[in-house]
């Protein structure tokens, strides 16, 4: 008897347990099979900025005008910053990009050593179009190699000026105190090789990552430096050289992959 009594009293505490005690388990969902598929958007168009510190006339990069330069005790300073932005396509692993890129702030003053010092204004424009490959895509990351082709123009303006002396504005034209050079510029076209880091992949119809970019841009020949206004005397030859690193964002409207019948 004492068996029954046991049963009976198990069964009867069962039975007095709330419903949800009482429902069927239910396995857990797969937390995996949640996750969004990375190869499900294989297309879309995006656009790119980065905006770094940048290093001009590595190497081979103006050198001669440089050394002009020097020997008349201006020395430039090769960093400065640069804004990069381009607008581009993808499919699978290929891409296709367009951009420009120009300096953000021009070199500071030099010092000449006479009496009227002198003061530069460099800047740099480029743009042009590559054609890149992911090396390595993981599930939130990729590593882009590009090459591409480039025309790319660099500007040089000097400007002379008394350092004592009254300055009258209302003879600025025809002021004594000194005086400014035409600009002169180098252009000629580029190759462009880089590597980019991409923090991200198309999961989802909008993407907005970030990135890394290391580049280098060198001459495909050598041009000679050239003045807007008049005739630049004992004007050297130079093959440009542009090296720089970028931080920035990318910014992709993904599309999804034909299913097939």
């Amino acid at each position: 008897m004492k068996p029954l009594f046991v049963a009976f009293f198990v069964s009867l505490g069962l039975l007095s347990c709330p419903r949800a005690y009482a429902q069927p388990l239910q396995p857990l969902p797969d937390s995996s099979a949640s996750l969004p598929d990375p190869s499900r958007y294989d297309r879309g168009i995006y656009t790119t900025m980065s905006v770094g510190p940048s290093i001009l006339g590595v190497e081979t990069g103006y050198r001669n005008i440089h050394r002009l330069l020097e020997s008349q005790g201006l020395k430039p300073d090769p960093l400065r910053s640069m804004l990069y932005i381009g607008v581009g396509g993808r499919l699978h692993r290929l891409y296709a990009e367009m951009y420009v890129a120009s300096t953000l702030a021009s070199l500071s003053g030099f010092s000449y050593t006479s009496d009227k010092p002198i003061r530069v204004h460099a800047d740099f424009a480029s743009v042009g179009v590559n054609l890149g490959y992911a090396l390595f895509q993981g599930r939130n990351e990729s590593l882009i190699l590009r090459l591409g082709a480039d025309v790319a123009e660099y500007f040089l303006l000097f400007s002379e000026s008394a350092t004592s002396g009254p300055l009258d504005l209302t003879q600025v034209g025809g002021s004594a105190a000194g005086r400014s050079w035409p600009l002169i510029s180098h252009f000629g076209p580029t190759g462009h090789l880089c590597l980019e880091f991409l923090g991200g992949r198309a999961k989802r119809p909008v993407t907005l990552a970030s990135n890394l970019r290391l580049g280098y841009q060198f001459g495909l020949g050598q041009s000679r430096w050239k003045a807007q206004e008049g005739t630049l005397i004992n004007a050297p030859t130079d093959r440009a050289g542009f090296l720089y690193i970028g931080a920035g964002f990318w910014i992709g409207r993904n599309f999804e992959r034909k299913q097939k019948p």
